[in-house]
């Protein structure tokens, strides 16, 4: 058949989902790369070709309208009739939206066809073959790519790269396999099997290929941080440190792997040890912004903040990194109370992950320095993207309210936001814990059954029910299943694990509460345990140790309602 050109619009369909609704803006003409019709045409040609545009309008608006069975259907049915590649191609597109690899290789197949001596195509091809399981023509396809490339190495890292964003991870690593097999003296071979081996899930294999790797390629720095990675997974975490601070006793400029060793550092609770990385690391790249930001996050967990706040500054001076700086900047002003050093740095925090924090911030010292009133106003300010920064604006007014005990006010908010955001889950947890503090258990106990039926093993959910009918009520029994359900879904929370004690002070079980209690309060020091343990040690005759624990939170949180209710009840005197 002669070759017919299809000046039509085309959807562009990029992205792994389709678009329900208004479809996406259509690009424009495809290109005319076959010869154009000319006044010469016959009409068996003009008709052909206008029921070939007709069949393309269907597919354009059937994808619009989400109906990719009907686009693919007519696109490939004009693929194969124009012989155009620029519909193969548009072919391929709507196949794989549509989860159909079948006709998407179908499709693939024509469209190297049509334009075989470009690339995209046959890398599309070879992507395709591996999901239709057709393994020994992907890597026969997968080898003519490599082949034409001037350089092998970076030709078999690109189809790593590729491979390695497959679901069939069995099928990925057979085509790397067969694939790096024809390249035994290439070290790039190597390790990109190692690469798509590690990332399938064959540690041992992985292994064998990094360290033909690094036989062939000596200082090959990716290498080592690779082989590090793979030994997380096949030997843990320890020997991954061993092996890369062997490497750098041997290489000490090897700034990559030294990364490699402070991360892994960090990720093993070894802290110390990761700042004296990072601090090395510092004085060989002094404005590395990874580096400067680690060290001041490690700077602010040993306490150092005013060590933090230089690195910090020097981030934000380098212009790298200015949002997350400017708002570590302005918790380490916040740390030191110098409130419009704060407020200045969060101020500058305009846009990116801690912009809605920031203004949380900015409205908490308000409250502080100018009242509460000055803050909500604040807040009613803020510029809003999507439903969870309404969600976290209203939660931190009503905890704010809550802070200045206007409890009445928290609870009108919320019960105003749960019109508007009916039976979300943090909205009634939070409605719930506040309609606790004003006796009305009712709503409590309402609320979080409402997420319960949502969320059966919300532990917290079930904790705050479980303990609220412990402290409140006489049903003890169902208290006990509630708790004891929360505690198995998690066992090290210190909320739960004082509420396991309480529930056991509320039996009568002196002893078992006070196992429990000293759990919790060794997890945290918290104002509300270490009432309750306080409390169970003065039961059992403990008096001395239990003045201690409660003029020691006492000291640290004067104004917590439950302390302060449980000394009374027991009719101390800890001035």
């Amino acid at each position: 058949m002669k070759s017919i050109v299809l000046p039509v619009l085309v959807l562009s369909l990029g992205g792994c989902a389709v678009q329900r609704g208004p479809a996406p803006s259509v690009i424009g003409e495809i290109p005319r790369i076959q010869t154009p019709v000319t006044a010469t045409t016959t009409p068996s040609e003009e008709s052909l070709r206008a029921e070939l545009i007709y069949e393309l309008l269907v597919a354009d608006l059937a994808a619009r309208q989400g109906d990719l069975e009907t686009a693919l259907h007519n696109y490939l049915s004009v693929a194969h009739a124009s012989r155009d590649p620029q519909v193969a191609r548009q072919a391929v597109r709507v196949a794989v939206l549509a989860q159909d690899p079948k006709k998407a290789l179908e499709a693939a197949r024509l469209w190297v066809e049509l334009v075989p001596e470009s690339l995209e195509p046959q890398r599309v091809l070879g992507v395709l073959l591996v999901r239709n399981g057709l393994i020994d023509e992907a890597v026969r396809t997968y080898a003519a790519l490599v082949a034409r490339e001037a350089e092998v190495g970076p030709a078999i890292l690109q189809v790593a790269a590729m491979l390695r964003r497959e679901t069939d991870k069995e099928g990925a690593l057979r085509v790397m396999r067969d694939l790096a097999r024809q390249y035994p003296d290439v070290p790039e071979a190597h390790y990109a099997l190692a690469s798509v081996a590690h990332w399938a899930g064959d540690p041992e294999l992985a292994l064998r290929e990094i360290d033909e790797t690094l036989r062939l390629e000596h200082e090959g720095t990716a290498a080592v941080v690779l082989k590090a990675r793979i030994l997380v997974d096949a030997k843990g975490l320890d020997a991954a440190i061993a092996y890369l601070q062997s490497y750098l006793t041997e290489h000490p400029k090897a700034t990559s792997v030294r990364l490699e060793l402070a991360r892994r550092l960090v990720e093993a609770r070894r802290l110390a040890e990761a700042r004296g990385q990072f601090e090395t690391l510092a004085a060989q790249t002094p404005d590395d912004p990874d580096v400067l930001y680690a060290l001041a996050m490690l700077a602010m967990q040993f306490g150092d903040v005013e060590e933090a706040e230089g690195y910090l500054e020097h981030l934000y001076n380098l212009g790298k990194r200015v949002q997350v700086a400017a708002y570590f900047l302005g918790q380490v002003a916040e740390e030191q109370e110098r409130w419009e050093d704060a407020l200045r740095w969060y101020r500058k925090v305009r846009r990116g992950e801690y912009r809605l924090d920031a203004q949380l911030r900015i409205a908490a010292i308000l409250a502080r320095l100018k009242g509460l009133d000055e803050a909500l106003d604040y807040l009613d300010q803020v510029p809003l993207t999507n439903l969870d920064e309404v969600r976290r604006i209203y939660l931190f007014k009503a905890g704010l309210l809550q802070d200045y005990k206007r409890y009445q006010a928290a609870f009108a908010l919320l019960s105003e936001v749960l019109t508007r955001l009916p039976d979300d889950p943090q909205i009634l947890y939070a409605r719930a814990l506040v309609a606790e503090r004003l006796d009305k258990l009712d709503v409590t106990e309402a609320d979080l059954r409402k997420i319960l039926e949502q969320e059966p093993e919300n532990a917290a959910a079930l904790n705050a029910l479980g303990y609220t009918l412990a402290d409140r009520t006489d049903r003890l029994e169902e208290a006990r299943k509630l708790i004891e359900a929360a505690y198995e879904l998690q066992p090290d929370d210190p909320a739960i694990i004082d509420s396991m004690g309480w529930i056991r002070y509320r039996e009568g079980d002196l002893e078992g509460a006070e196992r429990f209690l000293r759990q919790a309060y060794e997890r945290l020091e918290d104002a509300e345990i270490a009432a309750h343990l306080g409390e169970v040690l003065w039961r059992l005759g403990k008096q001395d140790e239990a003045r201690a624990i409660l003029r020691k939170a006492l000291e640290k949180d004067p104004d917590d309602e439950v302390l302060r209710a449980t000394i009374e009840r027991l009719g101390l005197d800890l001035k």
